[in-house]
This record gives C-alpha cells, sequence and structure tokens, in this order.
C-alpha cells in the first residue's frame, strides 16, 4: 500500500475514534489553564473562570459570586467534556503487541525537518529563562538571602514531590480499580474521576 492508502484504511480509523475525545481534553486543558492567562498578559480583562473564582474568594471574598462561578464552570467544562467523551473514548490501557512496533517509512528529509521543528519548539519554550540569564550575574544575592529564597525553594520542592508522589499513588489505585473492574460502567466512572480535576479545579 502506498502512504495515503495506509493512512485511510489503517491508522484513519484508529485516528477517527479517539479525535474527538483528545480535542476535548486538549480544549479543557487549555480552558482551565493559567498559563493561558499569562500568555494573554494577565490581569482582569485576560481572566478565566477559575481565576474568577480565585479572585471571588481571596480578594472579594463573595462566597455566592465564588459559587455562582464555580457552577458555570461545571456546567460548561461538564457539559464539554460528556459531549467529547460521547463522540470518542481514549484507549488507556493498550494490549501488549510482545514487541512488535511499527514504525512508519520516512524519507531522511522529512526526519531532519521533523528534528528541526522539535529543536525551534524547544528553543522558543525555553528562550524567556535564556534571555534571564545574563542578570543573574548582576543580581543581589545578599537582598535574596535576606528574602528567605532559600527557604521558598526547599518549600517549592517539598510540595512538588509530595503532590507527585500522591498523583502516583492515587494513579496505581485508579488503575488497580480499572484491571479489576468487570463492567463497563464502573470503568467509566473510574474514568470520570481521572479526568475530574479538568471539570471542577
Amino acid at each position: 500500500m502506498t502512504g495515503w492508502q495506509r493512512f485511510r484504511v489503517v491508522e484513519w480509523p484508529v485516528l477517527r475514534s479517539v479525535l474527538p475525545a483528545v480535542s476535548g481534553f486538549i480544549f479543557l486543558l487549555c480552558f482551565n489553564s493559567f498559563a493561558v492567562v499569562l500568555a494573554l498578559g494577565g490581569g482582569p480583562a485576560a481572566s478565566t473562570l477559575e481565576v474568577a473564582i480565585y479572585q471571588a474568594l481571596k480578594y472579594d471574598f463573595n462566597p455566592s459570586e465564588a459559587l455562582f462561578l464555580a457552577w458555570t464552570q461545571l456546567v460548561l467544562a461538564g457539559g464539554i467534556f460528556l459531549i467529547f467523551s460521547r463522540m470518542g473514548r481514549f484507549q488507556w490501557l493498550a494490549p501488549a503487541q510482545a514487541g512488535q512496533v511499527w514504525l512508519p517509512d520516512s524519507s531522511a528529509l522529512f526526519y531532519w525537518a521533523g528534528r528541526l521543528v522539535y529543536l525551534l519548539g524547544w528553543l522558543f519554550l525555553t528562550l524567556p529563562i535564556l534571555v534571564l540569564l545574563p542578570l543573574a550575574w548582576q543580581a543581589d544575592w545578599a537582598f535574596l538571602q535576606q528574602t528567605q529564597l532559600t527557604w521558598v525553594i526547599i518549600r517549592s520542592l517539598t510540595l512538588a514531590v509530595a503532590a507527585s508522589l500522591l498523583a502516583v499513588c492515587l494513579a496505581l489505585a485508579l488503575l488497580s480499580l480499572w484491571r479489576t473492574g468487570r463492567r463497563e460502567h464502573f470503568r467509566q466512572w473510574i474514568a470520570g474521576v481521572a479526568l475530574y480535576p479538568l471539570v471542577v479545579p
């Protein structure tokens, strides 16, 4: 088969079954992402529902407004999640193939072009950090020590390690429930629990 025939007969049926769910997954990540707010410049003009909930509780202390915004986000994100989950499903646990891996044939030009695009993507993502590196030699490190920067870094690392371990333990627990579950609706409930943070902040 040619490359187009292989895509149409073999690859596209698989992609078509998971593409809606993957699209909804990416959309919900962007819908609830604080990085989108930062990319748009921050402030009230680029706020999201999740940031508005935080502002209503932290700064205005308006629980009724925060509750209304939380229910609005739950209805929007939950509705979008249900729509995309009905259109396609994830294949969380792929069957073992005993080492049989199929790799598509590609030319050397396509191979190096892909590597170049990947390198440019990493350069674009790390450019803000690279710009700040020359300023590190001019920083007032004594002032930073007075601001308890060391304790801030230790606290951040401690929280990151604890959150990572807790997330791994919860994921393993969900996987064990998934493997022991015999009914389809029970597995759908487990998948909904795994994707719960995408719907509710």
